[in-house]
């Protein structure tokens, strides 16, 4: 910023940059990337471009999480990191068939609805099976589960090549309602997750596809730097000694907050109330598959 004397940028910029305050917080301290906050705050409060707020989503995660990932791994809180670089792979490969063949394919309204809808199925299965705690408090995958969590990873990093956001949730989902892992066990590694998720979308929206990176969104970006690198670390640190009741209620506050405000802000028409009816159902079926925790295949 020095260097290339940008520091006006926050002149018109600082929205982003209060923003993200909240949104690196919760990135570090829940299962939701900061492109949770990050996206729904700039598509439906600002009326930014869908596309732009996916790329300054995974720009963002990129440093915010994966400080919040250094945070974890000095706190020392136990981790299955082999599991994790296993379960990355396909969602690398999902968000690179994301971006290189679909990117800007999908209109933008339907794509803000779609996000909220998806989530709320998720916040309503959690709020559902929580009397159900989840107590198990070391991660141990089956041969069998590898390949559950192979698929689920696709998906998550086809949903993140939408909006930025994705596989962190979707695995998070799995691991508490299907495996029963601890809360606090669950988020570290969807953080981890999002971290290296985020850092190959970047990288690929940066080398490989046909869309380059819009010049607003990494302004966003380098106004947003000196915020995530402290905020992301900070909501990690906040919620290492936080009960499961705490985590949860933050999570299925920020989620239902989402889905109310996209239905104030966005005109629907009749393809989108489908499709948001859609998405709730979608996402009630396979949370409520993986809340069942038996032993078929999802």
């Amino acid at each position: 910023m020095s260097f290339n004397q940008s520091f006006n940028l926050f002149k018109d910029n600082w929205f982003m940059s209060l923003t993200m305050v909240f949104g690196s917080f919760i990135a570090g301290a829940t299962s939701e990337g900061g492109g949770a906050v990050a996206f729904p705050v700039m598509t439906l409060v600002f009326n930014i471009d869908p596309l732009c707020a996916r790329d300054f989503s995974l720009m963002i995660q990129t440093v915010g999480m994966g400080m919040a990932s250094l945070s974890i791994y000095f706190m020392q809180i136990p981790i299955p990191w082999k599991t994790i670089f296993k379960i990355s792979i396909t969602g690398v490969i999902g968000i690179f068939f994301g971006l290189i063949l679909l990117d800007g394919k999908i209109p933008a309204p339907y794509l803000k609805i779609f996000f909220t809808s998806f989530w709320l199925s998720f916040a309503y299965t959690l709020f559902k099976n929580s009397k159900h705690s989840s107590t198990i408090q070391k991660l141990e995958i089956k041969n069998k589960e590898l390949i559950h969590l192979f698929l689920l990873s696709f998906t998550g990093g086809l949903l993140t090549s939408f909006v930025g956001t994705g596989i962190d949730i979707i695995i998070f989902s799995y691991l508490t309602l299907y495996k029963k892992v601890d809360l606090k066990i669950a988020t570290p590694i969807s953080v981890i997750l999002m971290a290296i998720n985020s850092a190959a979308g970047f990288l690929c929206k940066s080398f490989l596809t046909h869309i380059p990176l819009q010049t607003e969104a990494i302004n966003y970006f380098l106004v947003c730097i000196p915020v995530v690198i402290f905020g992301a670390p900070f909501g990690a640190y906040f919620i290492k000694n936080r009960s499961q009741i705490f985590i949860r209620n933050l999570l299925l506050t920020t989620l239902s907050l989402q889905y109310i405000y996209s239905f104030i802000i966005l005109k629907l028409n009749f393809i989108m109330i489908l499709l948001s009816i859609t998405s709730t159902f979608i996402g009630l079926i396979l949370f409520s598959r993986m809340a069942k925790s038996n032993e078929e295949i999802l």
